[in-house]
């Protein structure tokens, strides 16, 4: 997964700049003003595709790696997926920063769902059904004017990683095949993308830049894979150690799996299609098991795939 959590280096890039920071003021209880002043250093969080900078005690401002045009994207998906109630950050504004995009948003606790499972490894199971909820309210979503179909998503990314274009061949194949499809995607749904807000006990889902509209089987095989293949934060030590044995990451994808066939009648065949299409982009694809292995109890696929419709979607 993502590595995520709180980092003390300094930001890279230009982005240390005098009179540049935000500074919010309420002026009632709804109103927000914000005016530049000061300046902004402080690094929050560090992804693969963003980095994250505190303005002020409220705001943030996550910026993206390399240049792209997916802030008006990820501001799009945020409006679309609060329709349903999910809680999604306030994004204020997408704008531009270095030739890069940025989306000036609310400020969160940046110590991710994955990180403080690493503390509490106890909850694992709580976490994967969290994580089953999130996704099934998600896939409600059928309107979601302003983010592009899965088709465009992943011809964007083959376009733009050509080392691994041809690994993109199964999953554009699949998308052009359920093209017909219109539910709302996150593409990295998992703990590293779920933050707290400040003074409740709300899960937050952020990082919504690779949004798109399509599959709903893409995206949960997408978790899936990301639970068999991601690579757990350094930080956690120890941690890190228990996390990447078999067995955790089993609990895990079998907690998600059982609670999401629980709440939505699934297509096993094309589901474990999406799943062997997402581990080939993968760098250490061949480690990475089978569907059926992951979730590692016979019995819950079996229940799985008796539920299943060869007519679903």
């Amino acid at each position: 997964m993502p590595e995520g959590g709180c980092n003390p280096h300094k930001p890279r890039g230009g982005l240390q700049r005098e009179g540049q920071g935000i500074q919010d003021e309420r002026t009632d209880g709804s109103d927000l003003r914000i005016e530049l002043t000061g300046e902004f250093s402080r690094l929050l969080g560090r992804g693969y595709e963003a980095s994250v900078f505190a303005m002020s005690a409220k705001l943030a401002l996550r910026v993206e790696q390399i240049p792209q045009q997916n802030g008006e994207i990820a501001a799009a998906a945020v409006v679309a997926a609060r329709s349903m109630g999910l809680n999604v950050p306030t994004v204020f504004q997408p704008c531009r920063w270095d030739e890069r995009d940025a989306l000036l948003m609310e400020r969160l606790d940046p110590l991710n769902l994955l990180t403080r499972l690493g503390r509490r490894p106890y909850r694992i199971q709580l976490v994967g059904r969290l994580l089953a909820s999130l996704m099934t309210t998600l896939h409600q979503v059928k309107s979601a004017p302003g983010v592009p179909s899965l088709i465009d998503v992943l011809a964007e990314r083959a376009h733009r990683d050509p080392a691994k274009s041809e690994r993109f061949g199964p999953l554009l194949q699949l998308a052009r095949s359920q093209a017909g499809t219109s539910s709302l995607l996150h593409l990295d749904l998992n703990p590293a993308n779920l933050l707290m807000r400040p003074g409740t006990r709300d899960w937050v889902l952020v990082d919504w830049c690779g949004a798109a509209v399509g599959d709903p089987e893409a995206d949960v095989a997408r978790t899936l894979s990301t639970i068999a293949a991601g690579r757990a934060p350094s930080l956690w030590g120890a941690s890190a150690f228990r996390w990447a044995h078999p067995a955790s990451r089993g609990l895990l994808a079998r907690s998600f799996f059982c609670s999401y066939v629980g709440r939505r009648q699934v297509p096993s065949d094309r589901l474990t299609q999406w799943y062997d299409a997402w581990t080939l982009i993968w760098p250490t694809q061949e480690s990475i098991p089978r569907l059926e292995e992951l979730c590692a109890d016979p019995f819950a696929f079996r229940r799985f795939s008796a539920r299943s419709h060869p007519q679903a979607r």
